[in-house]
């Protein structure tokens, strides 16, 4: 049993290695031409983690009795990711300062960002860019499950329909007040399938061969239409809410979603056919390991590369 378990988890270490490669290929082919659209592969990226980090807070965290289990919870979550982060963004305003572009970001943002509730004002106080803002959103994510779990007192139903009436609560807050970035809802059901897939077992299911060749299947159609037709969503954000808005805005969610959760599959499949050996499964698990520190600081590193590189070219552009 140990075994199986642990071969599990190294699943899900290759999958959350090849969603922080998306995300990072996602910013660094922005320079160039590359004959696709190099969004989608952040938001695949963004969308396996959010499946992963629901599945896994699921295994570790399926049972809350009382509000000291969930105080619990909130402790260990802050402990493990405020300290790298704050780092992180400190650093990333560093090297702002250093380059001159620490005036992108407003002191308001910047206290947000530090607290982690950029998600919660943005866009109405906040714009464009956002420091950090997968860990603004999976915080949100965070304070949602326990509450949502601690009232659906092990009834997975329960769970799915507290877990709407969460979101739900969220979108009159934003319809209402123009807070919570949109981003919120398209990833949080990716987040709550996650927390399903964890709930029924979905890996040892004896129909996961059939479901995972119907997600190589539905994976190939979302790729076809992502980079066919290049469905986007655009500003969404600062537009009025009407059905000319919301019916395509809500396809392109939908599409992102049903991406990302096939996605998991197409690579929980494709593991168990390559079969890795010890050595390529430590590298795997190690990866996975530095995801969260890779995910949080490679933005101003490659800010440094680039004004280094755009340096050098300027001083032979000069000196010829």
């Amino acid at each position: 049993m140990s075994e199986i378990k642990k071969e599990r988890l190294v699943v899900f270490d290759f999958i959350r290695l090849f969603a922080i490669l998306m995300v990072v290929l996602s910013h660094t082919l922005k320079v160039g031409s590359v004959p696709f659209d190099i969004g989608y592969l952040g938001i695949l990226g963004n969308a396996l983690f959010f499946f992963i980090s629901g599945y896994l807070i699921y295994l570790n965290n399926s049972t809350f009795k009382s509000k000291k289990d969930i105080l619990k919870f909130y402790k260990k979550r802050l402990l493990r990711i405020y300290p790298l982060y704050i780092m992180a963004v400190l650093f990333l305003l560093f090297v702002s300062f250093i380059l001159g572009t620490a005036n992108t970001y407003s002191p308001f943002e910047i206290i947000t960002s530090i607290l982690g509730l950029q998600m919660v004002f943005y866009p109405k106080l906040i714009t464009s860019p956002i420091i950090l803002w997968f860990i603004g959103m999976i915080l949100i994510f965070y304070v949602i499950y326990p509450l949502v779990m601690y009232f659906s007192r092990q009834s997975i139903i329960k769970y799915f329909i507290l877990s709407c009436f969460a979101i739900g609560l969220l979108v009159l807050v934003k319809v209402f007040t123009g807070f919570i970035g949109g981003g919120v809802f398209e990833y949080y059901f990716v987040f709550v399938a996650g927390v399903l897939a964890a709930w029924v077992q979905i890996f040892k299911s004896k129909k996961i061969h059939i479901i995972s060749i119907l997600s190589w299947i539905i994976f190939a159609i979302c790729v076809f239409i992502t980079q066919v037709i290049h469905p986007s969503i655009g500003d969404a954000e600062h537009l009025s809410l009407s059905l000319s808005v919301i019916i395509p805005v809500g396809f392109v969610i939908l599409l992102r979603m049903i991406y990302g959760i096939s996605a998991v599959f197409v690579l929980y499949s494709a593991f168990n056919f390559i079969k890795p050996n010890k050595n390529i499964s430590s590298f795997i698990v190690s990866g996975a390991f530095a995801a969260y520190a890779v995910y949080l600081f490679h933005g101003p590193f490659f800010s440094i590369v680039n004004k280094i590189i755009t340096s050098i070219g300027v001083l032979f552009q000069n000196s010829s």
